[in-house]
């Protein structure tokens, strides 16, 4: 493997081979049992380009997370300003066929465990200002009317919050209990039941 500092051309694919390599095995192993040096290998570069490009592993993590959400975010800061009718129906579409099944889980397990300093960066880099941003688009669809306005946009978000990513994490349970295996037409099934019954339920009727 290559040592020292990374030519300019080298730079964006080993960043983006660690970023990839990291998502990969955060999302199958716990924080804690995954090494830097698995991470590297797996990326197939020096071990120190981490510490270069990230810091640390908890960097490499968050660059990694942040990555993963970023169809979510984009898509939120598109709309936030003028957000339409369709943006329920964008959002859902958006988280299934964009964004990892297991993230679901990779989220749910680093708030239960016992390292603080990852959940406060789960917590307040990666879900809350996600968070701030819904509530915003949901307030703007209420000002416009496509929402009731007597809707409470905190439990609005939390609701999408539980639509979104529990029946992801809810994965195994689908597939070994209820016999609903997680492939792609399927979460493009239940993205599509999602989607009827948030337009039913939440949208004024003139909108839904």
């Amino acid at each position: 493997m290559k040592t020292g500092r990374p030519r300019q051309s080298e730079k964006t694919d080993a960043r983006s081979a660690l970023i990839a390599a990291a998502q990969e095995l955060f999302l199958k192993h716990d924080f804690d049992h995954v090494s830097t040096r698995q991470i590297a290998n797996l990326a197939g570069v020096n071990s120190a380009l981490i510490a270069y490009y990230f810091g640390n592993k908890i960097g490499l993590f968050e660059n990694a997370m942040k990555e993963m959400l970023s169809p979510v975010v984009t898509l939120l800061n598109e709309t936030i300003q003028d957000p339409s009718p369709e943006f329920l129906k964008q959002l859902m579409l958006t988280v299934s066929r964009r964004i990892p099944a297991d993230m679901a889980r990779l989220i749910i397990r680093t708030l239960l465990s016992d390292n603080q300093l990852l959940k406060n960066l789960v917590v307040n880099e990666l879900a809350r200002p996600v968070n701030l941003r819904l509530r915003k688009v949901l307030a703007k669809l209420q000002n416009n009317n496509l929402i009731d306005p007597a809707e409470d946009p905190k439990l609005l978000s939390f609701l999408l919050a539980a639509l979104l990513i529990f029946p992801l994490a809810m994965q195994p349970i689908g597939e070994e209990i209820l016999d609903y295996p997680f492939n792609e037409e399927n979460r493009e099934r239940l993205a599509q039941a999602q989607i009827t019954l948030l337009m039913h339920g939440v949208l004024n009727p003139a909108h839904s």
